[in-house]
């Protein structure tokens, strides 16, 4: 009785094993098939969205570019946005802008003072993208009013923003 006992034992846990095995190899490859899947949708998803949002602007934009207000031109081409600095933001690596007025006239006599009309004050659109490996960064793209040209250039930029981000 103790051997037929023991192989009894012997095929029970034989049959447990093979249960957990077999269940382990399903899971893996049930994992494996829905991230196939789900990566496949992704991928067709921003192709999608991406053939779909070719957003172009026939205007060219005169701005000041970045931190230190480099002069720089702004377009949209192909649901992109590009500048003249190098930058290219696609429509789907685009994350928000912030929009926010400063004043930085300063008085000739007295340099250390600040003093703006209300139509003199620089538009700041500060721009939020993701690069590809997921890091988020942000630029900075202001409008100066100025005395001579466009005084307000940045409205059809903010207009081309809006146009960009609905389309």
């Amino acid at each position: 009785m103790p051997k037929k006992y023991n192989s009894l034992i012997l095929q029970a846990w034989l049959i447990c094993l093979l249960g957990l095995l077999s269940t382990m190899a399903i899971g893996i490859y049930g994992f494996t098939f829905i991230r196939k899947v789900h990566l496949n949708k992704e991928l067709l998803s921003r192709e999608s969205e991406e053939e779909y949002n070719k957003f172009n602007s026939n205007i060219t934009h005169e701005a000041m570019c970045g931190i230190d207000l480099v002069k720089c031109s702004v377009n949209f081409e192909n649901g992109k946005l590009k500048t003249t600095e190098g930058l290219v933001i696609k429509r789907t690596a685009f994350k928000g802008v912030i929009k926010s007025t400063e004043c930085r006239q300063r008085f000739i006599f007295f340099p250390m003072l600040i003093g703006c009309f209300k139509s003199q004050h620089d538009r700041d659109f500060t721009l939020t993208y993701s690069l590809d490996n997921g890091l988020t960064r942000s630029t900075q793209i202001s409008f100066r009013p100025g005395y001579l040209g466009r005084k307000n250039g940045w409205r059809d930029f903010q207009a081309d923003i809006v146009a960009w981000t609905e389309n």
